[in-house]
């Protein structure tokens, strides 16, 4: 009887500790975050000087912004799109959908720290402002997103910040010309884990003219990556400070981080008075985590799960 006892007393004991080890994920944690700001964005003429609203016809401009936050099978997706150039309020979704306080609600453009705080996701973006004068607004367009995942216990977190602007537009203008892109960046990444899991981050930013008058041939395209003359065709790049098409990732204990603020401009070739023409630009974060129970912990729950197959056995004996 005592034997029984003693055995049953150490199986719950074991099964208990394996439990308590795995719902706190063994004091690990895993983080991502990415965020971009896109600040002062301007189209500009060849005297640099701002385009006007006026020097388009058929001007339409649509910009929208989605946001997917997820925590261990839970969604708290939200998506927006405004048409002539509206803003976009700052919006800012999460899960827990509470918004934590550990998950920079007021701040989501914020650094985050590290080791995290809790377990959560987070997307957030805001737009305003105009990149051409004579709509509603102060000149010089204003984008920011963030993505933040975090775990401090095991499962998986991740969140995707996106807007995007797709513009239709045809030159109204007395002759043809180039049209430079102009504007300031900031991007910070960070991938931090301190037990078995993954934690990655990644930004993109591009912009696009496709010419519809012949067949919707691409005229320009633009990825800033940080180093002057590559990741642009149809155009020059006059300044590329940042690399907007970054990512960075840790597999095992360790952090990882890309932090960069500076100007980007570049200048399309001449686009054509008489040519429609789609401009789109791409602005996107990623977040992505996960943690698993370490050795350790696999093995106390397993030492727990043989301990009540243990009792179980006693007890038909008994019987």
């Amino acid at each position: 009887m005592k034997t029984l006892s003693y055995l049953k007393k150490s199986a719950i004991a074991l099964s208990l500790a394996a439990g308590l080890s795995v719902a706190g994920g063994a004091g690990a944690s895993s983080l991502a975050q990415s965020t971009l700001q896109i600040t002062n964005f301007k189209f500009l003429n060849s005297a640099g000087a701002a385009l006007d609203v006026s020097q388009f016809r058929d001007l339409a401009i649509q910009d929208s912004t989605n946001l997917n936050p997820f925590l261990n099978g839970v969604f708290n997706p939200y998506s927006n799109s405004t048409v002539g150039g509206a803003p976009l309020a700052q919006t800012v979704k999460c899960v827990p959908s509470s918004c934590p306080a550990f998950l920079n609600p007021g701040l989501p453009f914020a650094n985050a720290t590290t080791p995290p705080g809790g377990s959560g996701a987070l997307g957030a973006s805001l737009l305003d402002g105009t990149p051409i004068t004579g709509l509603p607004g102060v000149l010089g367009a204003n984008a920011r997103t963030a993505a933040l995942a975090q775990l401090t216990t095991s499962g998986v977190a991740n969140s995707a910040a996106n807007l995007s602007l797709l513009t239709r537009f045809s030159f109204g203008l007395t002759q043809s010309q180039a049209v430079t892109v102009d504007f300031t960046a900031l991007a910070h990444l960070i991938a931090f884990l301190d037990g078995p899991g993954t934690a990655n981050a990644a930004v993109g930013w591009t912009i696009d003219i496709v010419d519809q008058t012949h067949n919707g041939i691409n005229v320009f395209h633009w990825a800033p990556d940080g180093a002057i003359g590559t990741g642009i065709t149809g155009g020059t790049e006059n300044a590329d400070a940042c690399n907007l098409q970054a990512s960075r990732g840790v597999f095992s204990p360790g952090t990882a981080a890309y932090d960069c603020t500076g100007h980007e401009s570049a200048t399309t070739g001449i686009l054509l008075a008489a040519n429609s023409y789609t401009l789109s630009i791409g602005h996107q974060n990623r977040a992505d985590v996960t943690l698993v129970p370490e050795p350790e912990t696999l093995l106390l729950m397993g030492l727990g799960l043989a301990g009540l197959v243990t009792v179980q056995r006693l007890k038909l004996r008994k019987a």
